[in-house]
Parts: structure tokens; C-alpha cells; sequence
């Protein structure tokens, strides 16, 4: 039976437990109970592992009882298995089941294993040890080179950068040898872009869907309520497919997605298009509370571009996943506030929203321009334009002052009183003539000596 005690009300904790051989031993910790506490508890459940004949790896325990825990080993004759000895898949395993302690999806964890996998073994990585930054830059290039996006690309590095993060924060590693792998920019080679659909569309769409045929086992009817939804509410595919009759309260107008379907693993709720509601009142009737609420094609991007040619629509750029785009894509065109765009969106920050779905065309822009409100420009500025500029060394402003140079100009502007220590220049003195400098063409400067050498021309 393990205990924890210190000494003293200021000293660290100590830690009673009992080996592999089952002996008495005693452990110095921390001063942090709660720390103390943990690292105990690891240890012991350790040497328990190690007493039953299960292979123990010293990374499974926090850095504070490694050594400890490797000394009970090999007093007892068992082999120590350090960072270098476990495998990468051993390790990717490990992490798996930690992406999943941590509430993630079973596809995210699966997508980001496999990914992560791929890179090393392609790098030639079986230890933790091997992994090498620039072996890591080198797989991801000769596949860009040999046709994968840099989407793709971005999303491995991800996973790896993730993984090796991981072996640093466990101690696995002292340090992340992919932290200084950057993400490429993916826009120069945008493979898949998204185009939102018009209003005028998603009313064809909706309209010859609802009248079209069977595809892949569902009806027309459905696959066009499951449209109107998710233009209507911009909800993911996945959130699709989790709704559930007793999920749509049609009396409040609202839809509820539960925190395990959504991306960001919290509850939502959403409220519902005043159109959507007497689709859904027919489409709901008779069914169970539990039972699914909307019925999907397998594979429903496939479906929609079907249902977009037979309503005479063009199908480039639309998937599923256009809708929530075009759902965004309307709030803005309607003029919604963006931080009421971001709550609907369920999005992070509002930049997500505007920038990556908030899909403005040309005309959006030009009718932009249009509202601006019209400049009556000046009279001089018609007619001298924006060509009688001074230049860095004082040059005339042509017909605002005549040929009297600047410094006199500011004299004069300042009025009898300002004290000016300048005095006006007599006709026939020095500087009379002002003109074009040889050394500046097409450039109006003075000519007057008082002002390009002050010190030589005193006034």
C-alpha cells in the first residue's frame, strides 16, 4: 500500500510503496502534493505492471520517478525499456489513445495516426530518436513534386508536428525536432475551390431536387429537406446525420446539436428559417423521438452534383460542404453583423468567417464601389491638378504664389506681425528668375542662391 507524508510543514513529500520484489522503499517527490501525488501513483501502478510480467517503458511515467522506477527494474532482473527502445508505432498507439482520452473524434484520431505514420515510415523513422527535421522537409517535398497538394502536405506535417510535440511534452524527447516545420501557403495550388450558390440557385436546386428521382436508396423528397437544412442553418454533414427528431423543437423554431456531434464539443442551439418549418412539420410527422431526423445519400457529393445538372446548375465547385459556404455567404450578403455571422457559424474567430467563407463576387464589390459617395473635386484642382508640387528643396507652388520664392511665400502668409526675419525680395535682385533645374527634368525648383545656399547668400 502506498502512503504520502512529509517531514515537515515546508518540505517535500515523500512517498511509501512497495517494489517489484514486493520490499519496502521510499521515494522523495516534490512539494507539490498534487504532483506528488501523481508521479506516486504512476510508479506504483508501474511496478505492478512490471510484477505481473507486462513490459513497462519508462516514458509511461512522469520524469520525477524514472530513475527510480528503472533502479527497482534492475534490481529485480527485468529488462528497462527507455525512450530509444520503443517503437514509433508503439508510440503512435499511445498517442492515439491520448487524442482520444482528450475527446476527440475516432476519425480525427485515425486521420491524424495514419498521416503522422505515413511521414515517418516514408522518412525512414522506426525510433523516436531518428526523427530528423530535415528528413521530414524531404518526404514532404517529393510529394508535392510527385502531385500531392499542399493542402495534403500542410495536413501531414500537422499530424507529425503533433505527434513529436507530444514525445516533447512526455519526455519522450528532450526537445520537438519538427517545431520549426512551417506551413506552406496552400493558395498557389488550391486544387478544390468552393463556390456558394446563389439564392436564385438553391431554389432550383431545391425545387427540381424535390421533384427528381431516387439516388443512392434515398428519395427526392428527402435529399431536398436535407438541402434546405443545411442552407438554411449551415450545419456540417456530420451534424446532419446526428440530428434526431426529438433534436428539431418546430413549436420554438430551433434545432440542437449535441455536444458529442459537434466540431467544437459543445451544445448548440440554432434557430430555424421561418421557410424551413412547415417542410419539417410534414417531413418530422410520425416519427420516433429517437429516430434520425433526416435521411442522406451515402455518398452525398456525388448526389448533390447530380441534383445541380438536373436542375440546369453548374456543378464545379459544389460538394456538400458548398452549402454551409453559401449559407455564410448569404448572412453577409444580407448585411448580418460579422460577430452574429461567427455565432451562427459556430466558428472561432469572425476571420474564419469573413475570410474563407464569406464568398464575395465581383458584383458584391462593384455595388460596393457604387454607395460610395461622389467627390466634387476643387477648381484649382481641376485645373492645376496635382502637378505643382514643391520639391525637398523648396521649389515654387506655380500659380499659387507667382515667382516669389517659398520663404517669402510663408512671410507673407503669416502675415506683418509674425516677426518673419526675411525680407521681401526687390525686383532685380539676385533670384529674380525662377525655372526649370538642369539637374531635375521636368521638376519646377527655384533658382534664388538665398535659398539653396543660405550661409553663402545672406539676406
Amino acid at each position: 500500500m502506498a502512503r504520502l507524508f512529509r517531514k515537515s510543514e515546508r518540505g517535500p513529500w515523500y512517498g511509501e510503496y512497495r517494489d517489484v520484489r514486493g520490499c519496502p522503499r521510499r521515494i522523495a517527490l516534490v512539494r507539490d502534493k498534487h504532483a506528488a501525488a501523481t508521479a506516486l501513483r504512476a510508479l506504483v501502478e508501474a511496478e505492478a505492471k512490471a510484477a505481473a510480467g507486462e513490459i513497462v517503458h519508462l516514458h509511461e511515467v512522469p520524469p520525477l520517478v524514472r530513475r527510480r522506477l528503472a533502479e527497482d527494474l534492475e534490481r529485480a532482473g527485468l529488462k528497462v525499456l527507455g525512450a530509444e527502445d520503443a517503437t514509433i508505432c508503439e508510440l503512435l498507439d499511445r498517442w492515439g489513445r491520448t487524442l482520444r482520452d482528450r475527446g476527440n473524434t475516432a476519425k480525427h484520431v485515425n486521420l491524424s495516426t495514419r498521416r503522422a505514420a505515413r511521414v515517418f515510415a516514408e522518412a525512414g523513422c522506426t525510433r523516436p530518436h531518428e526523427i530528423e527535421l530535415h528528413r521530414v522537409e524531404a518526404v514532404l517535398a517529393s510529394w508535392r513534386r510527385a502531385g500531392m497538394s499542399i493542402e495534403t502536405s500542410n495536413h501531414h506535417a500537422r499530424a507529425a508536428k503533433s505527434f513529436t510535440k507530444w514525445l516533447a511534452e512526455t519526455g519522450t524527447l528532450a526537445i520537438d525536432p519538427l517545431k520549426p516545420l512551417r506551413r506552406l501557403n496552400p493558395e498557389p495550388d488550391r486544387r478544390v475551390r468552393r463556390r456558394a450558390l446563389s439564392d436564385e440557385e438553391a431554389a432550383r436546386l431545391i425545387s427540381a431536387t424535390m421533384r427528381g428521382p431516387e439516388r443512392q436508396g434515398v428519395s427526392g423528397r428527402d435529399r431536398a429537406v436535407a438541402y434546405a437544412v443545411a442552407l438554411r442553418t449551415g450545419l456540417r454533414l456530420s451534424e446532419l446525420r446526428s440530428l434526431r427528431r426529438c433534436d428539431f423543437d418546430l413549436s420554438a423554431a430551433t434545432v440542437r446539436v449535441r455536444a458529442a456531434y459537434s466540431k467544437h464539443r459543445r451544445e448548440d442551439l440554432l434557430p430555424l428559417h421561418p421557410d424551413l418549418l412547415a417542410m419539417l412539420r410534414e417531413h418530422l410527422a410520425g416519427k420516433l423521438p429517437e429516430a434520425p431526423a433526416l435521411r442522406l445519400p451515402r455518398r452525398p457529393a456525388e448526389a448533390l452534383r447530380e441534383d445541380a445538372e438536373a436542375a440546369g446548375i453548374d456543378p464545379e465547385g459544389l460538394d456538400f460542404h458548398a452549402l454551409r459556404h453559401a449559407f455564410i455567404t448569404h448572412l453577409a450578403r444580407s448585411g448580418v453583423h460579422p460577430k452574429v455571422a461567427q455565432t451562427l457559424a459556430r466558428h472561432s474567430t469572425v476571420t474564419l468567417t469573413l475570410d474563407r467563407y464569406s464568398h464575395v463576387v465581383l458584383d458584391d464589390q462593384a455595388a460596393a464601389i457604387a454607395r460610395l459617395p461622389s467627390i466634387e473635386m476643387p477648381a484649382a484642382c481641376q485645373k492645376t491638378g496635382t502637378t505643382d508640387r514643391p520639391s525637398r528643396n523648396g521649389a515654387r507652388l506655380g500659380a499659387h504664389f507667382g515667382s516669389c520664392s517659398v520663404r517669402e511665400s510663408a512671410r507673407l502668409s503669416q502675415g506683418p506681425e509674425s516677426g518673419q526675419r526675411y525680407k521681401p525680395r526687390q525686383e532685380g535682385t539676385l533670384g529674380d528668375n525662377c525655372g526649370h533645374h538642369s539637374t531635375a527634368p521636368g521638376r519646377t525648383r527655384t533658382c534664388d542662391l538665398r535659398i539653396r545656399s543660405p550661409l553663402l547668400y545672406p539676406s
